[in-house]
């Protein structure tokens, strides 16, 4: 059965690959608007909810939403769908 645990211990080429993926996405964040840049990183790397990110915004939560939703879009053309990393880390594809 196939463990779907991180390695406590990864390999360099493991350390190294997962280094580019986090590079990527940053580089990709980047390009978003401001707008979806924000709602992502509110979501994905500080793991607030539409609710709480609409109050930060100031704005509605279906607003935000559609920000997430176009930010993830985005992020998907700009790094490929077969490569890329989901806010998350995971791999997608």
């Amino acid at each position: 059965m196939e463990s779907t645990r991180e390695d406590p211990h990864p390999s360099p080429e493991q350390i190294a690959e997962q280094a580019e993926q986090r590079r990527r996405l940053w580089q990709a964040l980047g390009l978003l608007s401001p707008a979806q840049r924000t709602a992502m990183v509110l979501r994905y790397y500080h793991e607030l909810q539409e609710k709480e990110i609409a109050e930060i915004m100031g704005c509605a939560a279906g607003t935000v939403k559609h920000y997430l939703y176009e930010g993830r879009m985005r992020l998907r053309g700009i790094l490929g769908s077969d490569s890329a990393p989901d806010p998350k880390g995971e791999r997608h594809g």
